[in-house]
């Protein structure tokens, strides 16, 4: 029931951010001819304010897919200095999907979205914060180097 109520709520707070969205597109657009790093410096701002929102709606995220905990799991074993948790006396009942449980209990992915989520519970309790700060990072990535991939193909038609 307060999942629904939460997403009754999101939607009503897009519903009313319509409007402001496309005026902030209109002005990045703007912005966008007339200098570029603006226009990603203001796409980073809406991404980040963007992700706020949804975390002050949806308050803390939990872990709903199976992924999720593992990663969960990796955030966790790093934040506390550990690569990895010793494997626990009665394996059997930690057999879960994803996860390692011999001969060490640990995440089967690689350690990058783990360290992201370490970093952020050792600055803010909370590991979601770098997880959303590393979610911006590489929009504004591709945003700059879907730039200069077409500035070099102008520079290659000429």
């Amino acid at each position: 029931m307060v999942e629904l109520l939460d997403l009754l709520l999101l939607l009503l707070a897009i519903a009313l951010a319509s409007t402001a969205l496309r005026s902030f597109t209109f002005w990045v657009g703007k912005l966008g001819d007339i200098n570029p790093r603006g226009a990603i410096l203001s796409l980073t701002i809406g991404t980040v304010m963007g992700c706020l929102l949804v975390a002050a709606v949806l308050r803390e995220p939990v872990p709903r897919i199976t992924d999720e905990f593992s990663y969960t799991l990796m955030g966790d074993t790093f934040a506390h200095g550990h690569f990895a948790n010793p494997s626990p006396p009665l394996q059997e009942f930690f057999d879960t999907f994803h996860v390692l449980v011999h001969p060490v209990y640990a995440s089967k992915y690689f350690p990058a979205q783990g360290v992201f989520l370490a970093i952020g519970e050792k600055l803010t309790s909370h590991p979601a914060v770098c997880a959303a700060a590393q979610f911006d990072r590489l929009s504004g990535s591709d945003i700059s180097s879907k730039r200069d991939q077409g500035a070099q193909t102008t520079f290659a038609k000429r």
